[in-house]
């Protein structure tokens, strides 16, 4: 069985990190974390701004959700998962009560 434990890492503030809209940039973020781009990669994030949305729709393997619609399908497709520390926060609040 696939472990995805050591494949989950959490990134502060990626929402405000991408301000502007450009693939290249969010390209290189992942390059500067070390995210394999070869693999599919589910990103959870607070809210999905604009600017978010439009850099890693072009990636092929990306899939961008917000916490409040996360689902297991997403969960069980993702070798490597990103979330933001606002997202963990909101993921807790749901399931953890």
């Amino acid at each position: 069985m696939y472990n995805k434990r050591n494949f989950i890492s959490v990134i502060d503030d990626l929402e405000n990190t991408v301000k502007t809209p450009k693939t290249k940039l969010f390209y290189n973020l992942c390059q500067k974390f070390e995210i394999d781009l070869n693999q599919k990669i589910l990103l959870i994030v607070d809210k999905k701004t604009s600017s978010l949305k439009l850099s890693t729709r072009n990636l092929e393997n990306v899939e961008l959700i917000s916490a409040s619609n996360l689902n297991t399908l997403s969960l069980l497709k993702a070798k490597q998962i990103i979330l933001t520390t606002d997202a963990v926060n909101i993921i807790k609040e749901i399931y953890c009560g």
